[in-house]
């Protein structure tokens, strides 16, 4: 797999808007369309693709970020229904934190999961995420409150494939 996270645009907009959950699970989301225009909009929020190589598997939306409580929220995080059930979920929530760190300094990330989303409840808890006891109904639909407490530590340069480089060019 070949991982990557890619801002939306005006050449990759529609096919994030096609992406869809199962339908199943279309009662615990926003759809994608709605989510690119609320990011587009309210200007709070970023949009961003996930792709394995060249295929669009998922859609992210993060942003409402808070400096007093030193958190961001994920407000929209899926797998194409296609894609879902080969690991992908769990592969690239650690690099949407990655990324959204290299834009703002959090120490907490929050999400908000339908009550009835067991899956997506499970999956959060895996990842490291703690109910907190509140509910989030600001949003079209009322979700509970989970919370992933993170540490970034100063994130020095790694310079390792540099020198292993120069090593070899001076052993020449």
């Amino acid at each position: 797999m070949s991982l990557m996270i890619k801002e939306v645009t005006g050449m990759n907009w529609r096919a994030v808007a096609a992406l869809q959950v199962t339908e199943a699970q279309q009662s615990y989301i926003e759809s994608n369309a709605f989510s690119l225009a609320e990011s587009k909009y309210e200007y709070n929020g970023s949009s961003v693709c996930l792709y394995d190589g060249i295929m669009l598997v998922g859609y992210a939306m993060y942003g409402w970020h808070c400096e007093e409580s030193d958190s961001i929220w994920v407000e929209r995080f899926m797998i194409d229904a296609g894609f879902q059930g080969r690991g992908y979920a769990r592969q690239f929530f650690p690099l949407l934190l990655d990324y959204m760190h290299q834009r703002f300094h959090y120490e907490k990330v929050l999400i908000s999961i339908h009550p009835d989303n067991m899956q997506g409840q499970r999956l959060a808890q895996s990842l490291g995420f703690r109910v907190t006891g509140e509910t989030d109904d600001v949003s079209t639909f009322t979700g509970q409150v989970m919370e992933l407490l993170v540490e970034h530590p100063d994130r020095e340069p790694n310079w390792q494939p540099l020198r292993l480089l120069l090593g070899s060019l001076r052993s020449r």
